[in-house]
């Protein structure tokens, strides 16, 4: 039989809740009790048979959960199961590759991985100060080594020919830039602003997309409509 308890605070709720053959008289969540008043005290979590505490699921599990001091645990629905999906692929496809256009970093990389040139036309999706073999895609090249002090590295997006570049952008090898961001295929090696630093021998030799300066000699002669596929 469930006992009844006074409060000897007027109007003050209580509620009682029978847990495992004895009475459990507690304030309703909210209340306070003053110093002068007793309650039995709040049972301990409930302990699964295979080890840690036993979490309720189900219709009523929370109301019971709270009632029995255990944790409670939403169900995992189709919608929620869907709605947590999309929301991770959507964050999986903020990320640009490198070479990509961008207005700010948070285009290239949602979680500061990549850093947006916005020195560059359209901005270029980059990682700055890249060590070799570091690069998430692409090389990482070093402007101006020479003298070292003022060497900087950024990752740059390789390519076989103009077109994997975009508009703007042509597909030149690194050795072949010069100081005024110019082509020149017969440039002299003491007159190079830039080489590829990485170990891997798969990109050493490759080539760069990069944006020459506008009177600069272009290595293929590609307009938009050939760039667009003739779209």
């Amino acid at each position: 039989m469930v006992r009844e308890k006074v409060d000897l605070r007027e109007g003050a709720p209580i509620v009682a809740s029978p847990d495992e053959g004895r009475d459990t008289f507690e304030p309703l969540l909210g209340q306070r009790p003053s110093a002068d008043e007793q309650y039995e005290p709040r049972p301990q979590p409930k302990t699964s048979q295979y080890g840690g505490n036993l979490t309720l699921i189900g219709a009523g599990a929370e109301r019971l959960a709270i009632a029995r001091c255990v944790p409670y645990a939403p169900p995992l629905t189709m919608g929620r199961a869907i709605i947590l999906l999309l929301a991770g692929l959507s964050v999986a496809g903020c990320k640009q590759h490198i070479g990509d256009s961008c207005g700010s970093s948070t285009d290239c990389s949602v979680t500061g991985e990549r850093q947006c040139d916005l020195a560059q036309p359209g901005g270029y999706c980059t990682v700055f100060s890249c060590d070799p073999d570091t690069c998430p895609e692409g090389a990482c090249v070093e402007w101006r080594f020479i003298p070292s002090r003022t060497a900087e590295t950024w990752c740059m997006k390789t390519c076989n020919d103009t077109g994997n570049c975009r508009f703007d952008y042509a597909c030149v090898l690194p050795s072949q830039i010069t100081m005024s961001g110019d082509y020149d295929p017969n440039l002299p090696a003491d007159e190079r602003v830039a080489r590829i630093i990485d170990l891997d021998a798969d990109t050493a030799d490759d080539k760069i997309c990069v944006a020459l300066s506008p009177d600069s000699p272009q290595p293929d002669a590609l307009t938009q409509a050939e760039l667009d596929g003739g779209l």
